[in-house]
């Protein structure tokens, strides 16, 4: 059977998580088990049931995530309003800075979050490992590099579900120059591909399909 070539236009839509739980309720740091890995916070869940009632007319064929909670839980929100499992790619982790996690971070693998999240397709295996710590330019690289592989390796719209620090790295690496995205959690950031070549749409990062929007993107 002849080999079918990838389509001459798609979307890519990059989505920063759902609102966190540690930024939500403080108190949860406290008693936390990982607490440089939260869940999302009641309002994060709900805007992530926005992302994805707003994506189902979107005809999305794959949907990745970091393996951070947060992410995954986004996602797997998402992926049960699409009807689609989640890949799970450490390539989209949040940036690695070890001011950020002063300790050698551990990632959940993807059988441990699915034991957390529906949906969680465990026989995928991540095309890129960050290494820790990881400086900016080195985490540049690295989404250069998932980038690069998850639109060759991949047909059709995607969606990737990524954090603050990383967003600026991927949003580059997808449009091939840096552009400027005002990311607050589970704004949409959606780039059209035409031919090969990727672009940020008009909309840019747009949050017009949430209920509750973050007034600002925070950090650790």
């Amino acid at each position: 059977m002849r080999k079918r070539a990838h389509p001459s236009s798609r979307s890519i839509w990059l989505i920063l998580h759902g609102n966190r739980l540690d930024f939500a309720q403080p108190e949860w740091l406290a008693t936390a088990e990982r607490p440089h890995d939260c869940p999302l916070s009641p309002n994060g869940v709900i805007q992530a049931r926005d992302t994805g009632a707003r994506l189902k007319a979107e005809r999305i064929a794959h949907l990745f995530a970091s393996p951070f909670i947060r992410a995954a839980q986004t996602a797997s929100i998402i992926g049960q309003a699409l009807g689609i499992p989640v890949k799970i790619e450490a390539g989209l982790s949040e940036m690695l800075l070890d001011r950020w996690f002063p300790d050698r971070h551990d990632l959940l693998e993807a059988s441990a979050l699915a034991s957390l999240f529906p949906g969680i397709d465990i026989a995928y295996r991540s095309q890129v490992i960050p290494g820790y710590p990881e400086s900016q330019a080195m985490m540049i690289e690295r989404t250069a590099r998932v980038t690069e592989l998850l639109t060759t390796r991949y047909a059709g719209n995607q969606v990737w579900v990524g954090h603050g620090g990383s967003f600026t790295g991927i949003g580059q690496a997808l449009a091939g120059q840096p552009c400027a995205l005002h990311a607050t959690t589970c704004c949409l950031a959606r780039f059209e591909e035409r031919d090969g070549q990727r672009k940020l749409a008009a909309d840019g990062t747009d949050t017009s399909h949430l209920s509750w929007v973050e007034p600002a993107l925070r950090f650790h």
